[in-house]
Formats: C-alpha cells, sequence, structure tokens
C-alpha cells in the first residue's frame, strides 16, 4: 500500500488543462506598445495571477519582450515574481497593508500612495533599511470614488510628501470609471480634475516622472488620457470590453486592437453514449434529446470553475466541430451532445455566459474591469485551481471550426474517448476578439450572437435571408403602384 508521501507525489493524469500562449503574449504586449508608441511607456498588468494565466510565467515573457513595468494589486502578488527572479518595476497598484512596507521597500517596489499614513510608514521603512530615496506613486480620486487623494485632500498628502527625505514622488496616476463608455461625460471631467492635480504637485516642487491614467479601454480609445504610461490589462491577454454610444454598442475605425486570445481551456472525452430520441439526461432532467444523440462525458465541471448558469447553454469544439454542453450538473463533469448525422443536424445553442462571484484570495470584485457579464477577468481568474497552466512559448496551432448557414451535420466517428482535445467552451484563436465582427466576445472562449441556431459568420446571411421576402413585397407593390390601370 502507497504511503502518504508517495500518492502526494504522483504526478496529476486528469487530462483537464489551460494552454497558455507565452508567445501569444509576447505579441498582444508588441501590439499595445506600438499602439501607443515609443514614448510611452506600458506598465504590464499582471494581477489576479496575470488574469488567471499565471503571473510568474507571464511576467517573465513580458519582461523578455521588454516590459520595464509589471502591475499588481498587492503586495502578496508582488512576492512570487521577485522570488521568480523578475527585477522589473513593480507597481502595488491598490497600496498596502501596514506593516507591509519595510518588505515592500526591501523588495524594490514602488508602492501607490494617497494617504499621510502610506508617506509616514514608506519613509520610516526607507530610513530603517537605509534607503536614500524610495519610489512611490501618488493616487488621485477624480471621480471613481474607490481609492485615491481628493483634491480637497490633495494638499496635506503634498505637504507629507515634500517632507519625506527618503522617498521621491515618481509618479501621479488615477483611474477612468468609463473608458468604454464614448461619450460619457465623467472621462473629460477625470481628466480636467488629473491635470488640476497634477499641476498642483508641480507648483509645490514636486515632479514626477510618470503620468497614467488609461487602463485597456482608454489605450484604445482616448489617446488624450495616455500621457506617459499607460497600464493594459485583459488587453495582454487577447481581449477588451466593448465600447458604447447613447446606450448602444460601437465599433470600427479606432476602436479596435488587434490582439489575440492567449489561453485555451482543453479536456478530453471521458466516455461515449448513445441515447434514443426524448430521452431525459442531468439533474432534473433539464435536457431532453430530439433525435436519438451520441453524447460525449467530459471531465469538467463547476468545481473547475465552469458556471453552473451555462447549463444546456454552452457548447465546445471537438475535432473542428462544434458541440453543444448537456447538463453540467455535478463538480466533476458535464455532457456534450453529438446528434447522429443520419437523423438530425446538430443543435449549437450559443452560450449566454454570467459569471459566479470569485474567491477573494484569487481576485476582487471591486478591481478593475470587473464588470459581471461582459470582462475576461472573471473568467480567467476563476479557471478552477484544478486545471494546471500549460505554458508554452509556441504560438497556438490555429484552429478551423466547420461552419454552416444555418444546422450543419457533426459525424459522430470523428469522436473518440480519451484521444482528441476538446476545447472549452468554444473559443479558438481565429475567430476576431474586437466587437466590430457581427458578434461579441464576452468572456474568453463564448460568443454571443442574436440567434441562436446560426454561427456568427452565417449572421449576415441570415438577416439578408430575413430581408428578402420583405425586399420582395415591397418591389411588388411598387409595380402594382406603377402598372396598375
Amino acid at each position: 500500500m502507497a504511503n502518504t508521501t508517495e500518492t502526494l507525489s504522483r504526478i496529476a493524469t486528469r487530462p483537464t488543462w489551460a494552454a497558455v500562449s507565452l508567445s501569444a503574449l509576447r505579441q498582444n504586449f508588441r501590439t499595445v506598445q506600438k499602439h501607443v508608441g515609443a514614448g510611452v511607456t506600458v506598465c504590464a498588468v499582471v494581477k489576479a495571477d496575470a488574469y488567471g494565466h499565471g503571473a510568474v510565467e507571464c511576467s517573465r515573457a513580458l519582461a523578455a519582450e521588454g516590459a520595464k513595468w509589471l502591475g499588481v494589486t498587492s503586495l502578496d502578488e508582488a512576492i512570487p515574481l521577485r522570488e521568480a527572479g523578475v527585477e522589473a518595476r513593480i507597481l502595488l497598484m491598490t497600496g498596502f497593508w501596514r506593516g507591509e512596507e519595510s518588505e515592500i521597500v526591501r523588495l524594490g517596489l514602488t508602492p501607490t500612495v494617497w494617504e499621510p499614513w502610506h508617506i509616514e510608514s514608506v519613509e520610516k521603512a526607507a530610513a530603517a533599511l537605509h534607503v536614500p530615496r524610495h519610489p512611490v506613486h501618488l493616487k488621485v480620486d477624480t471621480g471613481m470614488g474607490r481609492l485615491g487623494v481628493s483634491l480637497d485632500g490633495l494638499p496635506a498628502v503634498v505637504a507629507a510628501l515634500k517632507t519625506a527625505k527618503h522617498l521621491v514622488p515618481e509618479g501621479i496616476s488615477t483611474h477612468l470609471a468609463s473608458s468604454e463608455i464614448m461619450d460619457a461625460p465623467s472621462v473629460a471631467d477625470q481628466q480636467r480634475r488629473f491635470e488640476e492635480a497634477e499641476r498642483m504637485l508641480r507648483s509645490a516642487g514636486l515632479e514626477p516622472s510618470f503620468v497614467h491614467m488609461a487602463n485597456t479601454g482608454a489605450v484604445i480609445s482616448r489617446r488624450e488620457t495616455w500621457n506617459n504610461m499607460v497600464r493594459p490589462g485583459v488587453a495582454l491577454y487577447g481581449y477588451y470590453l466593448p465600447f458604447q454610444r447613447a446606450g448602444r454598442e460601437v465599433s470600427g475605425g479606432t476602436l479596435r486592437l488587434p490582439v489575440k486570445p492567449v489561453l485555451t481551456w482543453k479536456t478530453r472525452i471521458l466516455s461515449l453514449r448513445d441515447f434514443a430520441a426524448d430521452q431525459a439526461l442531468g439533474y432534473g432532467g433539464t435536457y431532453v434529446t430530439r433525435a436519438p444523440a451520441h453524447v460525449a462525458v467530459l471531465p469538467v465541471g463547476y468545481a473547475d470553475g465552469y458556471n453552473r448558469q451555462l447549463s444546456n447553454r454552452g457548447r465546445v469544439i471537438v475535432r473542428e466541430h462544434y458541440a453543444p454542453m448537456v447538463s453540467p450538473e455535478s463538480p466533476w463533469e458535464m455532457k456534450s451532445s453529438c446528434l447522429d448525422p443520419k437523423t438530425a443536424s446538430a443543435w449549437t445553442p450559443e452560450s449566454t455566459p454570467s459569471w459566479p462571484t470569485v474567491p477573494p484570495t484569487k481576485f476582487s470584485a471591486t478591481s478593475p474591469n470587473a464588470s459581471p457579464e461582459s470582462t475576461a477577468t472573471r473568467w480567467f481568474s476563476w479557471l478552477g485551481y484544478r486545471q494546471p497552466r500549460t505554458c508554452f512559448a509556441k504560438q497556438c496551432q490555429n484552429v478551423k471550426v466547420n461552419r454552416g448557414l444555418r444546422s450543419r451535420k457533426i459525424p459522430a466517428p470523428a469522436w473518440d474517448v480519451g484521444k482528441a482535445d476538446v476545447l472549452l467552451p468554444d473559443r479558438v484563436n481565429p475567430l476576431p476578439v474586437s466587437p466590430g465582427s457581427p458578434f461579441r466576445i464576452v468572456p474568453p472562449f463564448f460568443m454571443v450572437c442574436p440567434s441562436q441556431r446560426n454561427d456568427a459568420h452565417g449572421l449576415g446571411w441570415q438577416i439578408l435571408l430575413k430581408m428578402i421576402p420583405v425586399v420582395r413585397l415591397q418591389i411588388v407593390l411598387i409595380f402594382l403602384q406603377r402598372f396598375s390601370p
């Protein structure tokens, strides 16, 4: 009988994993840097374990690509990077807790400060460790209402900075609340307040080297907010939120950034079953087969981070074919159905994600880009700890997915137990990410499309086909009006 030590030392063989393309990550960094220009410093945000991709591996790759700055939430996210040998500058974007200041100075981290006690604590730690000038970045609350000093409280903080002999106010920052809403008046108001704060700082004799306020949305849509440093987050991992104007989604023109998804979630088929028509499947029989069905069981469930609200609504890719998900009813497994091509065509409903609350130890729900339904951060960060991250330098091989105008037949022989990789749920790198296409990417791997029975690429044709009867009727009416006696 194996003892406990032997059991713990075994290698996990469960074939469910997240593949992270470091080459795609590096390419995305180059894309952002090229977009903002060489004169703007890119602070690559790797908070929340690099949005679930693996902070250490991603930070190393970004540093190798030329990233001089990395952004994290707090000290506990920065320590593993330093222990892994990452030497890039690290910005603690949400400050620090009392008692962490000595470790911050010792590790050469750059804290964000906005309260007098922040400055006093770091000043004492720098003096005790004989550090002549430790850099800090001042954060100003210009309208987000979250972190930072208000304009009214700024004079007191500036005074504290001027008396701190061991600190250098290297930067000044703020955070935009509505960077993706193109007609939001609050953005201009925040810019005005931020410029006023910068003038107050410089008039007091303090000269910050870095001025930054642009997150991913502002990097893409608001050049005037770039200053000389930007803080892209989800864009580095291949995604960004849709832009809006007058309450509607807008795209095109400059509202694009050609980034590519970095993470692909994969598994392999655990078991195959055949069911007759009108067979109820899963807890509560929530899914009923419409025709004889070929059903695969996948070793993935909500314990892995897959949301139970996607039951009967998502889909996967099996050997270059889509297959709808059926009832992910347990923590460990879910089903995916492939209808027999001899009797019926495959039905592939689109997914409509709704994300669960993420664990506070993994990711802060009040962190930037934390929109519940429409951001990648929740999916990346909540992808379960049971999923090993497999990082590799080579670019992911493009996967072509067979498409059809309406429904398509998926050959059952294409499935096999334990052999073909299954992409979870339905995302592949070649599909466009920007909101300019007929569909928009909502967190990774998912497409939302007005049609429930058709591919996004067929959406334009669907609309056209629906218009044909209307156009035909219009032609008939015009003909009758002109030629009737």
